[in-house]
């Protein structure tokens, strides 16, 4: 029996295969999209990870304007948690009243870290770190110095007197600023910060 072509019609109502492959493809990524798991929250910080969720708080000791506030910027524009809270005292005899809560600082919080310079007004900031270093109750504080003094001689007299670190401020404003950013993630994120004392 012959067969018969099929009409325009009938023709025209048989999917064109592209136009299947394309409808298949659909329904299939309908179905993945269906079936695929929920995309996971933020994971939990590892415990120990060094991971810190309250905002640190520094005390800058700089007696330089400019520098006060390229560190302030610095700060400010560090990424990967909340910025730090600074404390800002302009020389060495303020950094000691804002440590021991006197004078205008009777209402001062306990530093986190110290970023301390050397060259200060009133009390050198040698002065200060021994003072610092020599207390039971601040000497845990850890203390960075940051100064212009490349002096090996000043680097090996405040390591002797358990500086945490030493560095030298760079010249250049890019510098200055990449340095400071270091620091803060180094202490505020890597490292794990001692938690202040309780109140007895």
């Amino acid at each position: 029996m012959p067969t018969t072509a099929p009409t325009r019609a009938a023709r025209s109502a048989i999917p064109h295969p592209d136009r299947r492959i394309e409808e298949l493809r659909t329904v299939l990524i309908r179905q993945d999209d269906e079936q695929a798991p929920a995309a996971p929250g933020p994971a939990e910080p590892a415990a120990g990870s060094g991971t810190r969720r309250r905002s640190v708080h520094i005390l800058v000791v700089e007696d330089d304007p400019g520098d006060q506030m390229l560190i302030e910027e610095a700060f400010s524009e560090s990424e990967g948690g909340p910025p730090p809270r600074l404390a800002i005292v302009e020389d060495g005899e303020e950094a000691l009243d804002f440590l021991h809560r006197r004078g205008t600082h009777t209402g001062a919080s306990r530093p986190d870290l110290v970023l301390l310079d050397l060259n200060l007004p009133k009390y050198s900031g040698r002065a200060v770190l021994e003072q610092i270093k020599t207390d039971t109750d601040l000497r845990s504080i850890p203390v960075v110095i940051f100064t212009t003094s490349a002096s090996a001689d000043d680097v090996a007299a405040t390591y002797l007197l358990h500086a945490n670190a030493y560095v030298t401020k760079p010249v250049d404003l890019d510098g200055f600023t990449t340095t400071v950013q270091r620091i803060n993630s180094f202490f505020t994120r890597t490292a794990r910060l001692p938690e202040p004392p309780v109140a007895a």
